[in-house]
């Protein structure tokens, strides 16, 4: 993993750290815990989002492809996917915080781990193909990652 990938996977690492013990504090109100929630899903939201641009660039053509650009967005995607079910643990539908997250998250919690696990698998996909330098390999791998977003977005999300 490179440098700059290791640096953002730690420093989301140690946010997920942190919300937990704040969530766990007693001087804590569950309406902070819940704020604290959304502001780190959508911290990670914003790392996936950095990490998945170049490769929805590369496949709509506004860039051109570069397995070594693909291979720095893999490794990103890869640590940072198996984190989303995590973010979503603290149920935050009673508090009123802003979030584009509608209840059937909660609601439908088991259809939301399996679309959160594909988009695990999608990434884990995409790293293998990178080993392979082969740019229709790569880019099939990258729309897979795309179409487990989407589903996930057109299920969850306003």
């Amino acid at each position: 993993m490179n440098s700059c990938v290791r640096v953002l996977a730690i420093s989301l690492l140690a946010g997920l750290a942190a919300t937990s013990s704040v969530a766990q504090s007693s001087r804590s109100t569950p309406e902070r815990q819940a704020q604290r929630a959304v502001e780190l899903r959508q911290s990670l939201f914003r790392i996936i989002s950095y990490g998945y641009t170049p490769l929805g660039d590369m496949l709509k053509k506004k860039a051109p492809f570069d397995a070594d650009v693909a291979d720095k967005s893999a490794s990103l995607l890869v640590v940072l996917a198996p984190l989303v079910v995590n973010t979503f643990k603290v149920d935050t539908r009673q508090f009123g915080v802003k979030t584009w997250a509608t209840d059937e998250i909660w609601t439908n919690w088991a259809d939301f781990q399996a679309k959160s696990a594909a988009f695990t698998k999608a990434s884990e996909a995409l790293a293998d193909a990178v080993k392979s330098r082969d740019e229709k390999k790569i880019l099939q791998a990258a729309a897979a990652v795309g179409r487990s977003c989407s589903s996930c977005h057109d299920a969850y999300s306003p």
